[in-house]
């Protein structure tokens, strides 16, 4: 009857002990599956996060384009290639760009560009000039923010340098060009002060391409658009 009963209690011991060991494995296997849910349930959000913020960006870009387009710009490939306005299209200045179709435009979105005064200065050349020289003085009516000139020429001529001449110092920095395609016309960029004051002026020195001295026909405000080209 002992033995009877001892064998009961180590069958009950058994299923008792058994019981547990499953009802561990069970909450292993639950807890995992749930940790796996979590997880796939993070990386799903996550991908829906970066799917909303892909579409948003989208649209902004759209809405941004949409707003160049209705302001006149337009986008695509910029091209280097310059065409002249008209004087008549950028008051008291010219403009340099091109757009689309070969067809001269000008968006005036800036402040109103100064009126511009000039006179020859009698000043002498470097001694390491290859040919004739003059020098252009260059007086502005009011405040010019990222000034540029252009002196033209009645012969194909070249900017050799310029100077702000400016009663208050500080920063004075200019650089000097040539524009593609027009070969009378020294380009001048005024880097500092800026914007220049309307009581600074402006000292450009020209020089002719060939040995015979080049007559100054006008000086203007110069503006240089970045212009595009559709693709096609």
């Amino acid at each position: 009857m002992r033995g009877h009963w001892g064998q009961n209690v180590k069958l009950v011991f058994m299923v008792v002990l058994f019981s547990y060991i499953g009802l561990f494995l069970i909450s292993l296997v639950r807890a995992d599956y749930q940790e796996h849910k979590e997880a796939n349930d993070k990386i799903s959000t996550l991908k829906d996060e970066a799917d909303n913020l892909r579409n948003e960006n989208a649209t902004l870009k759209s809405q941004a384009q949409a707003n160049q387009t209705s302001k006149g710009l337009t986008t695509g490939r910029a091209s280097s290639v310059p065409v002249l306005k008209k004087a008549g299209d950028t008051p008291n200045g010219i403009t340099i760009g091109r757009d689309n179709l070969g067809t001269a435009t000008v968006n005036n979105f800036g402040p109103q560009l100064p009126n511009v005064s000039w006179s020859i200065e009698d000043n002498p050349s470097p001694p390491n000039a290859k040919h004739p020289e003059i020098w252009v003085r260059i007086s502005i009516d009011r405040t010019f923010t990222d000034a540029k000139f252009a002196v033209i020429c009645d012969r194909p001529c070249k900017a050799i340098q310029g100077q702000t001449l400016s009663p208050y110092g500080g920063y004075i920095q200019s650089s000097s060009g040539s524009i593609p395609n027009y070969p009378n016309l020294a380009a001048y960029v005024v880097n500092g002060p800026n914007p220049m004051p309307s009581d600074d002026q402006y000292l450009a020195l020209v020089e002719s391409e060939d040995a015979d001295p080049v007559r100054i026909v006008d000086v203007k405000t110069l503006r240089l658009q970045k212009r595009v080209d559709t693709p096609r």
